[in-house]
């Protein structure tokens, strides 16, 4: 009769896979070890591993000639890795069938908790680096994040900042034993008056665990600062009026906001945040009802750009999360749209838009050539040509692509602005003025507003009619092939009055 069982057993977790084992990062609970079919149902089977020593797992019975799945559980594999570790022996699996002993199955088990990079302490009441002294025992936490297990011995060692400079208190040693059932995953140990002793000094403090026969490295330096009052958190100063008067931006085509590509110095604002844990980071949420963009913001610098008028929050963030915030409010843009060109609409038409011969929409008003020439110079500046501004924007026209938009001026021979001289202005690139001439306030609006003063081609191209039909006016000079649009203003609240 055969003394030994000569198939080696299988891990199936493994899938035919050397098997490898990291205790620190594997979740499973046990190991799965299965006995292959063998003849002779009513044969007791049950695994073992062995290295420096030997745990059993557990044991069944043969009831067909069918596999046999066994386990052994991960704390008597880590026991037994521990004491073959020390005794620089092999961990392997076997089973015994009837009390005959299988051949052998190697195990690669290893401990990644020695190389594990473990996050810094912290100092209970610490804020932004600095605790204060008022209460004069000095508080050491492990958090969390250091996902420590029952029994682990935890060392906080400390020193102080200043080179040269004798330890202040030698290691503290605590073992991480919660109450069965306690959601606590953290340990904290107490130097009695460490912080009372040591006003306007600075400690270094870090901390190693060992979990079993394994010592993790030392971790992250939390380098805090003891004080006498409260520590300085972080600010942002208070709410600020940012007024850009007189500054133009353009929504494209499909309403999103495109500021210049060299805008006006006057259309930027920096602010610095103070205190805390720096370097910080900037974000900016519009507060207004519909959300439309107020500020850009740079998130390294806080440097904001205006892109509407309203209120945003703009708040500054630490490395330790903490954050401070100011509101700040944009006057003084004047908002354009193109009212005819984007989804759903058609710019290439012969029938005049209907959107020409209508009220525009409350807050908004129809542009006089005046406002292109402020629009065209506001974005000149960066282009490669004067005919790139429309193209830039998304708006119809370009250099071999003529348009009319529509004006508001009274004179009947301004009622149509040509899209080139949006684009190319006259056939050659004027100098743009040193800063662009403040746009004169509108006069007050009456009770009703009046007419809205837009013009259209008739079909046969050779005249213009008022969208009242009153009057017909002679325009055959221009081809009712070139398409036109409609672009609207919104004007800054308060536009006029800065002083």
């Amino acid at each position: 009769m055969s003394t030994k069982a000569n198939v080696a057993p299988d891990l199936p977790d493994f899938a035919g896979a050397s098997p490898a084992i990291d205790f620190y990062t594997d979740t499973r609970t046990q190991l799965v070890v299965r006995v292959p079919s063998l003849p002779g149902p009513g044969r007791i089977v049950q695994a073992f591993a062995e290295g420096s020593g030997e745990v059993s797992g557990s044991e069944a019975v043969f009831v067909a000639n069918a596999p046999v799945d066994l386990t052994i559980d991960y704390t008597k594999l880590k026991t037994l890795y521990d004491a073959a570790t020390k005794a620089d022996a092999s961990v392997g699996i076997y089973y015994k069938l009837d009390g005959i002993r299988s051949d052998p199955r190697p195990l690669g088990l290893t401990n990644s908790f020695a190389s594990v990079a473990l996050p810094e302490p912290r100092v209970m009441r610490e804020t932004n680096n600095q605790v204060n002294a008022s209460v004069p025992d000095l508080v050491v936490r492990v958090t969390t994040a250091a996902k420590l297990q029952v029994g682990d011995i935890v060392t906080f060692y400390f020193a102080y900042a200043a080179a040269g400079q004798p330890e202040p208190f030698p290691p503290v040693t605590a073992t991480f034993n919660p109450p069965a059932g306690s959601a606590d995953q953290f340990l904290e140990a107490t130097v009695a008056n460490g912080l009372a002793n040591n006003i306007g000094r600075q400690f270094k403090i870090s901390y190693e665990i060992k979990r079993g026969t394994t010592t993790s490295q030392r971790s992250a330096i939390n380098t805090v600062k003891v004080v006498a009052g409260p520590a300085a958190g972080i600010a942002f100063g208070t709410d600020y009026t940012h007024d850009t008067y007189p500054y133009a931006v353009a929504l494209d085509s499909n309403g999103v906001v495109k500021p210049p590509l060299v805008p006006d110095p006057a259309a930027y604002y920096t602010r610095t945040a103070t205190g805390g844990t720096p370097p910080y980071t900037y974000s900016a949420q519009s507060l207004e009802a519909d959300a439309h963009s107020v500020v850009t913001i740079e998130s390294a610098t806080g440097r904001l750009l205006a892109t509407g008028n309203g209120t945003a929050r703009i708040t500054a963030t630490d490395t330790k999360g903490a954050s401070a915030s100011y509101v700040v409010t944009v006057t003084g843009v004047f908002v354009w749209k193109n009212y005819t060109k984007g989804p759903g609409f058609d710019g290439n038409g012969k029938a005049p838009f209907a959107r020409a011969a209508a009220l525009p929409p409350t807050g908004w008003r129809f542009p006089m050539l005046g406002d292109f020439e402020f629009l065209w110079r506001s974005y000149l500046s960066g282009q490669a040509d004067s005919y790139d501004v429309a193209e830039y924007l998304g708006w119809a026209g370009g250099r071999f692509a003529p348009c009319y938009y529509w004006t508001s001026d009274t004179d009947v021979n301004a009622r149509f602005f040509f899209c080139w001289w949006l684009l190319w202005a006259w056939g050659s690139r004027p100098t743009p003025a040193p800063a662009p001439a403040p746009i004169p306030p509108p006069p007050p609006p009456p009770p009703v507003p009046p007419p809205p003063q837009a013009w259209a081609f008739d079909m046969n191209g050779d005249q213009v009619a008022s969208s009242t039909g009153a009057i017909e006016y002679q325009r055959a000079y221009i081809d009712q092939t070139i398409p036109q649009f409609v672009a609207l203003i919104q004007d800054p609240p308060n536009v006029g009055k800065k002083g």
